[in-house]
């Protein structure tokens, strides 16, 4: 058995490490969470994200793993991410693959043995459903805990950290980030602006790139 880094933190958190990138997080409530990170710009970044919830997943699930501090933690411990470096080309799960074969049958079972096929769809008369920019869950997604108010006052890494978290999840549902974030706490967005740009300079976020929302 290969070693690995175990580390705890005053939160009741466990982090080790493993091959190919991927990490495992623990809460002492119970919470797990496997995360692959890739070197992205010289900086260790989530790429994958793995968690189960026998009594079902929603959003709030997706807001109670902590992205943006697993991404400080390793980043932050110099040990531990040269450990995650070298194993980063190490042979290791790979989910991708796993989900890519989502629609494969295995071994002799045949899909009418399953289900009846009774719908075919027309893959040019398909059209995605359109996402609803007020819906309940992206307002949950941007929503902030701002220590001190809205104040021009600096807010700490882990405040910069919760912004960043807030960017990536609700990025997926719109392409305006920073107003979902803005109207879902009720600030200016010139103030969310300020804020993102601290958190690319901290290292939370990427760098930006005209025309692109990330």
């Amino acid at each position: 058995m290969l070693p690995y880094t175990l580390m705890a933190s005053a939160r009741g958190e466990l982090l080790s490490a493993g091959l190919g990138g991927w990490v495992r997080w623990a809460h002492s409530d119970g919470r797990i969470a496997f995360v692959r990170l890739a070197d992205l710009d010289g900086r260790l970044r989530p790429v994958e994200l793995y968690l189960k919830a026998d009594d079902g997943l929603n959003a709030q699930s997706l807001r109670r793993i902590p992205l943006g501090r697993i991404e400080a933690w390793v980043n932050g411990d110099a040990t531990l991410a040269t450990y995650v470096r070298g194993l980063l080309g190490a042979v290791s799960p790979d989910i991708a693959m796993a989900v890519s074969n989502y629609a494969t049958t295995y071994g002799r079972t045949r899909l009418g043995q399953l289900v009846e096929p009774t719908l075919t769809l027309q893959a040019d008369a398909f059209e995605p459903p359109v996402l609803d920019y007020n819906a309940p869950d992206l307002l949950e997604l941007a929503r902030l805990d701002v220590p001190g108010g809205i104040t021009n006052a600096p807010k700490g890494t882990q405040f910069y950290q919760q912004v960043a978290y807030a960017y990536r999840q609700v990025l997926p549902m719109t392409s305006a980030p920073a107003k979902a974030i803005a109207d879902a706490n009720g600030i200016p967005i010139t103030t969310v602006h300020r804020w993102i740009r601290q958190c690319r300079a901290e290292g939370h976020l990427g760098r930006a790139t005209r025309g692109k929302a990330g």
